[in-house]
């Protein structure tokens, strides 16, 4: 800590004096993880140095608008922070930075890469037979190649597959009515 006085002739100082910790500045090396989907708020571990406990401790995000949430200090080369909701109509990179003081100083920034959620765009056909095995393509746009991609119609998970933006599945034997078709990734 150091101990700041205020004088106006250099020579004589004022009583009352007020202390500044002074700290290294925060440094970021890597994030966990490195990739987030828009739309979610996620809790990223952001590993460094120099990361001091304090309640000015914060995590900046963005490129062009910023967006600041508080930082959970874990120790000094570790900290964990939420990212807010991105939106976004592609993929792209998010900067991210840590400051000790509430913002003032900031270390330098590092990319995190935020995923456009895939876009339903069409289904075909929209009628199916009760027997099931109708064929049913999916078009999405922003669609990323998953593992363990599935229709769910209703209840009832199918195993799909993909070429590029189209996803494809059969449905399966159902009762008579509408049914409410999801797809799943990795689960």
């Amino acid at each position: 800590k150091v101990h700041v006085g205020v004088s106006l002739n250099g020579i004589d100082f004022s009583n009352k004096s007020a202390s500044v910790t002074l700290v290294p500045p925060a440094i970021v090396y890597s994030m966990t993880p490195a990739r987030v989907q828009e739309g979610h708020e996620v809790m990223i571990a952001v590993k460094g140095e120099n990361f001091i406990p304090s309640s000015d401790l914060q995590c900046k995000f963005g490129r062009y608008s910023h967006s600041w949430t508080p930082a959970l200090w874990r120790n000094e080369t570790l900290v964990e922070c939420k990212t807010p909701s991105f939106n976004l109509t592609a993929d792209a990179y998010e900067l991210v930075g840590v400051s000790n003081n509430g913002g003032y100083d900031i270390s330098a920034l590092v990319a995190l890469e935020v995923t456009a959620r895939a876009r339903f765009l069409s289904m075909y056909p929209d009628v199916g037979y009760v027997d099931g095995g109708t064929q049913v393509s999916i078009l999405l746009s922003n669609f990323r190649e998953s593992a363990n991609l599935s229709c769910r119609f209703g209840e009832v998970s199918t195993p799909a597959t993909s070429i590029r933006s189209i996803i494809a599945c059969q449905s399966p034997p159902r009762s008579r009515g509408d049914v409410v078709v999801l797809l799943l990734h990795n689960g």
